[in-house]
């Protein structure tokens, strides 16, 4: 008796074919043969499993080092060389709009071409379930710095923000996905470009993430998550404008999601509109009592206005909620810096440092306390530690500029104000730290380069007006500081100071 058995093993692309050949004459050896021929047919198919198996990670890895490669590539296409900003300049910022010349993501096919299997793209897809839960470190208010200091006349940092990366709101989104509704032919892509998204997102990697989103959003308009991330997206790249109007679309979507109503309230907040920033915060507390972040934010806006006492009773009803919250003890420091209980202020710092000591903002806040305290040393100290441990954290940079000119280090200083503006681009406060430090090395030209581009992006605020002005004077630019100043008062009535400034000008051309 002859028997012949070809098995056809095929996985991720990758195909074995063997063949089995057993010749007997003996009818009672056919069960032991048999035997032989399933056990050879099974660790043939294992064998072929295996081998596939090796073979998709390494497509995989290869895939992995050419989308490095091609981001790496794209980015240095934005950047260019030397001191460049990441994308365009301030006063162009780059266009949010994919079409607008941004990076392409990595494909999803694999090296040879071939589309990517079913098996590889549910391995694919694993790296980015838990990214939505690394949410990004927001940019502060738009508080700039005079043309004098970058400290208030209270010898306190003018900057706004508190918003360490572990106390947004931690969201799986579990219940929001309505993918299950959908065909799965639409599904999957959906699924693939939301996990892309999400991994882009965790690397701070805005531009690209923005793209993966808005892909989801063309096959589902009212994709929850997708929304909702691309507004983080937009938050991410100082773009609060745009963000606003993908969270109003969320609460069009879901009136009552909490988180909906919190980050509309975080983009009013960047956007200097306290009052509707609070009523969202409010909101959100009628949804969800227990929100601790709510109380700590809401407790930033009675700061913002001045009224400390009542900011530091909302931070102290959110570390009742939630005593291991960073942010609420942030904010409650600062309540009582701007209070003058300078004691009270460094334990609360001191707090947040042994809750988490490896916090880049944790420590760039401490730093610009003490810069606030003109303890020079100590806040060099802190910033540098900063920086080492998130060198992406432009806030860290700029501070640590600060400290470096007050310590009479101005190659270092103005090094390190540049890295600012390369790494929040579109943000006003990081050109106009930079137009202070060349203010205060003689750079007036630059000073004035670096406001303008500042008022591109933010031309409504007031100081930046005043310090352009005095910055055309500095210049030898008489007229155009006195234009400047001119059209300060005209928007601003009000403001005493720019016409106090003005008359000393105009007093200063006349006797000249």
């Amino acid at each position: 008796m002859k028997i012949h058995l070809r098995i056809a093993c095929q996985n991720q692309g990758f195909s074995i074919h063997m063949s089995i050949n057993c010749r007997t004459d003996n009818h009672k050896q056919i069960p032991q043969r048999l035997v032989l021929i399933v056990v050879s047919a099974a660790c043939g198919m294992f064998f072929c499993t295996a081998q596939a198996k090796s073979m998709h990670l390494l497509r995989k890895a290869f895939g992995q080092m050419k989308q490095s490669d091609s981001t790496d590539a794209s980015r240095a296409g934005q950047t260019g060389s030397g001191d460049t900003a990441q994308g365009a300049p301030a006063g162009n910022p780059t266009s949010p709009d994919p079409k607008a010349g941004s990076p392409t993501t990595a494909g999803l096919t694999g090296s040879n071409g071939s589309v990517t299997s079913k098996e590889a793209q549910e391995d694919e897809l694993e790296f980015g379930n838990d990214a939505i839960k690394n949410l990004v470190e927001l940019e502060p208010p738009r508080q700039p710095v005079s043309s004098t200091s970058p400290l208030n006349e209270k010898g306190q940092s003018q900057k706004d923000s508190l918003l360490p990366g572990d106390t947004v709101p931690d969201t799986s989104f579990g219940d929001r996905s309505d993918t299950g509704a959908i065909p799965e032919a639409k599904a999957r892509p959906i699924e693939k470009h939301t996990a892309l998204g999400d991994a882009f997102f965790a690397r701070r990697d805005y531009t690209n993430a923005l793209m993966e989103y808005q892909t989801v959003l063309k096959e589902d308009p009212n994709n929850f998550k997708a929304h909702f991330m691309l507004g983080k997206s937009f938050m991410g790249m100082s773009y609060f404008l745009e963000a606003l109007k993908e969270f109003d679309i969320l609460l069009s979507l879901r009136q009552t999601s909490s988180d909906a109503h919190f980050m509309k309230g975080e983009a009013l907040r960047m956007l200097g509109r306290y009052d509707e920033a609070e009523d969202e915060y409010k909101q959100t507390l009628k949804i969800d009592a227990q929100n601790a972040l709510a109380h700590a934010y809401l407790g930033e806006i009675h700061r913002a206005r001045g009224s400390h006492r009542a900011g530091a009773i909302e931070c102290r009803r959110a570390i009742q909620l939630d005593s291991h919250l960073i942010v609420a003890h942030l904010i409650l420091a600062q309540c009582y810096l701007d209070n003058h209980r300078t004691d009270s202020a460094l334990d609360e710092y001191k707090v947040a440092l042994d809750l988490n000591p490896k916090d880049a903002l944790v420590r760039t806040k401490y730093g610009q306390a003490l810069a606030g305290l003109e303890r020079w040393p100590e806040s060099v100290e802190q910033f540098r530690e900063a920086v080492n441990l998130d060198r992406t954290y432009w806030e860290g940079h700029a501070g640590l500029s600060l400290a470096l000119a007050n310590t009479n280090r101005m190659a270092e200083a103005v090094k390190e104000a540049k890295l600012a503006v390369q790494l929040a681009p579109n943000n006003p406060d990081s050109h106009s730290h930079l137009a202070w430090i060349y203010d205060k090395k003689g750079d007036y030209r630059d000073a004035v380069t670096e406001y303008r581009l500042a008022l591109k992006i933010n031309p409504k605020d007031l100081r930046l007006h005043k310090a352009l002005g005095i910055a055309l004077s500095e210049d030898g630019d008489p007229n155009g500081a006195i234009a400047e100043l001119l059209t300060t008062i005209k928007m601003f009535p009000h403001d005493q100071d720019s016409k106090l400034t003005l008359q000393a000008l105009m007093q200063r051309k006349a006797s000249d």
